[in-house]
């Protein structure tokens, strides 16, 4: 006998996808912290606070759009859930690039 095909929420999909996300942001915080932190080193800890504080506010809200665009369907869940990451490692990587060659 064949089973019925069960459409599956896109919540769930979110959820799913965003258990493997999130570990991954370790990661991409490596890269991005680094060359932010030999560069804020020398300026002092009231912008070194303040960076890490934007920086956790821009994952935030890129989590919590790629939340809202998965739900909606707008975009696939997985890369919804991958957009932070996406967006995060790319900067991270051009900006290690940049302290790299200086």
């Amino acid at each position: 006998r064949e089973k019925a095909h069960v459409p599956v929420s896109p919540d769930l999909w979110i959820e799913y996808h965003k258990k493997y996300s999130i570990p991954a942001d370790c990661l991409v915080f490596v890269f991005l912290g680094m060359p932010l932190g030999i560069s804020f080193a020398r300026s002092g800890r009231g912008i070194s606070f303040g960076s890490a504080v934007l920086i956790i506010f821009i994952y935030y809200a890129l989590m919590t759009l790629g939340e809202t665009l998965g739900n909606t369907r707008i975009m696939d869940a997985r890369l919804s859930m991958c957009l932070p990451n996406i967006i995060l490692f790319v900067a991270g990587m051009a900006v290690f690039l940049k302290k790299g060659r200086e």
